[in-house]
């Protein structure tokens, strides 16, 4: 990996990180902690066992206090572990829904003329998959379960070095033993294992990244397949019921449907069995580690270099070692993985408002006298050249019933959405009490505005929470609305 691209991917990884320290700020100190108890646990058994079964080679005295130590720190360690892993689990169910929620918190904060341009519809697409993607492991949950297995390995491999380390010093060797038996006893021959050990490592990197390349591509075919299958099956919902059966198309729709799934499933079939491939080229690699070790441990154990007991922790913590290092290289894959999906995701959090918010107080007066002025008013929606509104100048009085008419495309809702402020106007400005509406605090000039479209929405929500805007109410004054508005009767 490249400095930049190691740059890059700890930067992604901090942005990756601060989705969610920022609504379960201790879940990653007891993911840390957890993941250092977990990996700690195998290796009580491999050493402890080791120095039981030197000891019970020589006569078995102390054997019994090894047993009681062995079994306590189990205890102890299983015990600690438990407890962290239900804190653990709990806030990861917790974390399921966290993108998902992130997302719609900012399309309901995101300024709307942002919301309806192309470009902030593809960026929400690519951060919908990116965070239900991750790698394949499913949002955040994924990413949480992810980083956990690389921290895991990542210590189990340095238990395994340091349990391996007393391959390092020599033994007591006589003068006159055969030269292989010096050479073994030498710390060289063991930096030379533990060289060998980092080149296969260290060739697994590139396979590693490639098999990421591969798996980016098939997210990158996903998302276009997945759009154009939720078009297709749109099509079989209620509102385009009577054209399908009118027309009779429903032939001509599946045949399309199925000619696309055809292209998408074997798009996705090529770039699997590609991943799959490079990564069983990284286990037979790993494997080669695996048998360099067991070859150096058994020829010192023949030339009576350790113990027996030493054999035995020496090929547990080998096992272990190569075990972590290749699932430790795929878990930083997937992390890699995880943050290029994960930066689709930041990229549209991170998507900063282009409307000026104003921090102007709007003037409070119980006689309602708002004047409202459009000056010299010209608007065009963004990457259109046709202009909606031109030259719009008005005003709105206050007391006045006034009708804006004429046929669609006239622009009556654009003017509607300029006087709510979902728009700016290209040109001109819109004036409350002669001060530019957008100079005012949006909070306080949209509570003076009370707007029903021609595309309104009843939630799915009781009818004072429809009325009030909000779970908390008051009921009497929801009925004296409804009251007011004329439907009292008729609910």
């Amino acid at each position: 990996m490249k400095k930049t691209e190691l740059r890059e991917f700890f930067r992604d990884f901090r942005a990756s990180l601060r989705v969610t320290s920022a609504e379960m700020p201790g879940l990653l100190p007891v993911t840390v902690l957890s993941s250092l108890l977990h990996s700690a646990f195998p290796f009580v058994s491999i050493i402890l066992g080791a120095r039981i079964l030197d000891r019970l080679l020589a006569g078995g005295e102390g054997v019994m206090t090894l047993v009681w130590w062995m079994v306590g720190l189990n205890l102890g360690l299983g015990l600690a572990y438990k407890l962290l892993n239900l804190y653990q689990e709990n806030q990861l169910f917790k974390s399921e829904d966290l993108t998902e929620l992130a997302i719609m918190r900012k399309c309901l904060t995101m300024d709307y003329q942002q919301l309806e341009t192309q470009e902030i519809m593809d960026k929400k697409v690519r951060a919908v998959e990116g965070s239900r993607n991750c790698g394949g492991g499913g949002g955040t949950s994924g990413f949480l379960l992810d980083l956990t297995g690389a921290l895991e390995h990542g210590a189990t491999i340095l238990y395994a070095l340091l349990t391996v380390s007393r391959l390092f010093l020599r033994g007591d060797v006589a003068p006159d033993a055969p030269a292989w038996v010096r050479m073994l006893n030498s710390p060289w021959a063991a930096l030379a294992l533990l060289a060998a050990a980092l080149g296969v490592t260290a060739a697994c990197i590139p396979l590693t990244n490639w098999a990421n390349k591969v798996d980016m591509r098939m997210y990158e075919d996903g998302i276009d397949g997945n759009r154009r299958f939720g078009a297709f099956y749109r099509l079989v919902d209620y509102p385009v019921g009577k054209d399908m059966r009118t027309y009779d198309i429903s032939g001509m729709v599946m045949d399309k449907f199925m000619r696309n799934e055809k292209t998408r499933n074997a798009q996705f079939k090529k770039n699997y069995m590609r991943g799959q491939s490079i990564r069983s080229l990284i286990s037979v690699v790993n494997l080669t580690t695996v048998l360099l070790a067991y070859a150096f441990v058994g020829l010192k154990a023949m030339a009576g270099l350790i113990t027996v007991g030493a054999v035995s922790m020496q090929v547990g913590a080998i096992t272990a070692f190569a075990g972590a290092v290749s699932q430790g290289i795929e878990m930083l894959g997937r992390l890699d993985l995880h943050r290029k999906y994960m930066k689709e995701f930041a990229a549209f959090l991170d998507t900063p408002s282009e409307k000026y918010n104003g921090t102007l107080p709007v003037e409070k007066r119980n006689d309602g006298d708002y004047d409202l002025e459009f000056r010299d008013v010209s608007f065009r929606y963004p990457n259109q050249d046709q202009w909606s509104l031109r030259h719009v100048t008005c005003t709105l009085p206050k007391g006045r019933k006034l009708a804006v008419v004429g046929p669609n495309g006239a622009g009556k809702t654009t003017f509607i959405k300029l006087l709510c402020r979902l728009y700016d106007p290209t040109e001109g400005e819109i004036l409350l009490n002669g001060i530019d509406i957008r100079k005012y605090d949006y909070g306080e000039y949209l509570s003076l505005l009370s707007v029903v479209f021609q595309d309104f929405k009843l939630f799915s929500m009781k009818l004072g929470e429809n009325v009030a805007a909000s779970t908390v109410y008051d009921p009497q004054r929801v009925w004296d609305c409804l009251e007011k508005a004329g439907i009292y009767q008729v609910l």
